[in-house]
């Protein structure tokens, strides 16, 4: 059997209707494909944001939605 794979999709509001209608109204497909949809918060603070990109690092595919990343994220 084939490892469940995560998809990780970071948005300034995860329970919104951008996520929620692009992403969630997907969530039992991508299931029934092995993938593990999981939504994050991109926190405003450089210093919270650290966990986030760390979470992002462990996941096999990231959507950063909405957002338009500085140099030192992507580093």
């Amino acid at each position: 059997m084939a490892r469940e794979r995560t998809l990780l999709v970071v948005s300034s509001d995860p329970d919104g209707p951008v996520v929620r209608h692009r992403y969630k109204a997907y969530e039992a497909a991508l299931a029934a494909a092995g993938i593990q949809l999981q939504l994050g918060p991109w926190p405003k603070r450089a210093r919270v944001r650290k966990a986030t990109l760390t979470r992002a690092e462990s996941a096999d595919a990231v959507i950063v939605s909405s957002r338009l990343l500085n140099l030192r994220d992507v580093r």
